[in-house]
């Protein structure tokens, strides 16, 4: 009797290993299918993630058409503004005399801003501390408001100009008046 119970035991064994093999093969496949389908939902993401810069890229360049059809009318008016505004100021064309006496600051400021290339869209940022740079500015600047063509950075009186590339950015930026970097606040304003 004892030998068909050990025999009994042995069968039970092997069919409880038997099951657990079974149940082993099934976690496997699943923890296998579990794998399969986060790198699906990896790839989706990642698919997701090209066609979101691809449409970034898109409008960004349909944005720049657009702006430089605006901006060259915008520039024949102003270079035609400007030599008009030259020709007062200075003198006439025909041979007259120089004179800076009647420049004002308002003059001395177009003159040393309005003709670097940036079209005007210029914000004034205060408060600024000698241990932002100017690149940690600019990418804080871009990332919250738009591309940014130039930073002019005077660290002795703590304040900078940005130039945006366009008007709806700058206007962004002064719309929100300030921004923090590092936890410094940093006012923004159209102002000197």
């Amino acid at each position: 009797m004892n030998t068909l119970s050990l025999e009994e035991q042995f069968l039970t064994l092997k069919k409880i290993n038997r099951d657990q093999s079974r149940i082993i093969d099934s976690k496997q496949q699943i923890i296998e299918d579990q794998a399969r389908l986060i790198n699906s939902q990896q790839q989706l993401i990642d698919m997701m993630y090209e066609n979101i810069k691809v449409l970034k890229n898109e409008i960004n360049k349909l944005q720049n058409e657009t702006e430089e059809e605006g901006s060259s009318s915008q520039y024949r008016h102003l270079n035609s503004h400007q030599n008009h505004r030259q020709t007062s100021v200075y003198g006439s064309s025909n041979g007259g005399e120089h004179s800076n006496e009647n420049l004002t600051s308002n003059d001395f400021e177009h003159e040393k801003y309005g003709n670097n290339g940036y079209n005007g869209y210029r914000v004034f940022l205060k408060n600024l501390k000698s241990s932002i740079s100017s690149k940690a500015l600019k990418m804080q600047l871009e990332r919250n408001f738009g591309p940014i063509n130039d930073i002019t950075h005077d660290n002795k009186k703590q304040c900078a100009y940005a130039y945006f590339k366009n008007r709806q950015d700058s206007t962004k930026a002064l719309n929100a008046r300030s921004i923090t970097i590092d936890n410094i606040f940093i006012e923004i304003s159209s102002g000197k």
